[in-house]
This record gives C-alpha cells, structure tokens and sequence, in this order.
C-alpha cells in the first residue's frame, strides 16, 4: 500500500498546479489507475472521468469509466463509455470482448456475439472468448 500512495504523491503536485488540458488528462488518468489498484473505485471513476473531460478524444479514458462501471456493477452506463471508446477507436479488440461481456450480463446476447465477432477479426484469439461464446450459445439454445 505505500508504494501506492506514493505513486500519488507526484499526480497529486501535477493536478493541483492546474496545467494544460493534456496534461491533465495524463494524470487523471494515471492517478485513476492508482486509485483503481487500490479498488477505491470511486475515485478512480471519478479521475478517469475528469481525463475524458480534459481530453474527449482520449479512447482509454472511456474504457477505463467503463471498467470501473463494470465493476462497480453498472453495466448499462458502462455500454455507453464502451461505445465511446470504440467510436473514438474501432480497433480495440479487447473493448470489444470487454464490451460482449457487458452486453452478456444484460442479457443482451445477441448484441455480444457481434462484439465477440468483432473482437476475433481484430486479432483477439484468448479462451475468455470461447467460453463466453459458449456460455451465450447456451443462453440462446434455451430461449
């Protein structure tokens, strides 16, 4: 747990001095990711949601607000960053899987086997994918 804290320490100097917008972004980010490793998920959410606000076009912000959603058991709001990502860059293949997966627990299977489609043609080759593909297959059988 120190070392976390003190990787805080130089993202909290940054933030207080208020830079530029980018810069801002970086350590919001980066700060949001110590936060996460600490499960202090609140604020991680919070400062990877003021990195997308200092940087809209910043595509990992998003998908960092929708991990954190995803845990935190949010998983319509988490659709929407998500989506974001992907608007901002089609070619995340893991947003995809990751995507799928949110769309799954939703019920929305369907919906999950396009993003798992999509993940594989973009390169992604994990046994994550395959299970869950099954898992959906079985969904689907009993409706």
């Amino acid at each position: 747990r120190k070392v976390i804290h003190r990787d805080l320490k130089p993202s909290n100097v940054i933030i207080d001095a208020q830079p530029n917008d980018t810069i801002l972004s970086v350590m919001y980010k980066h700060r949001g990711m110590a936060y996460f490793a600490r499960s202090d998920y609140e604020k991680a959410l919070a400062d990877f949601r003021s990195s997308a606000e200092r940087n809209p076009k910043a595509f990992r912000s998003h998908y960092y607000v929708a991990i954190v959603l995803g845990v935190m058991g949010n998983d319509e709001e988490s659709l929407e960053a998500f989506s974001r990502s992907l608007e901002l860059n089609p070619y995340q293949p893991f947003v995809y899987m990751r995507r799928a997966q949110a769309r799954y627990r939703l019920g929305m299977y369907t919906e999950a086997l396009a993003d798992l489609d999509k993940a594989v043609s973009l390169g992604y080759d994990k046994d994550e994918e395959r299970r869950l593909r099954l898992l959906i297959a079985k969904k689907l059988d009993s409706v």
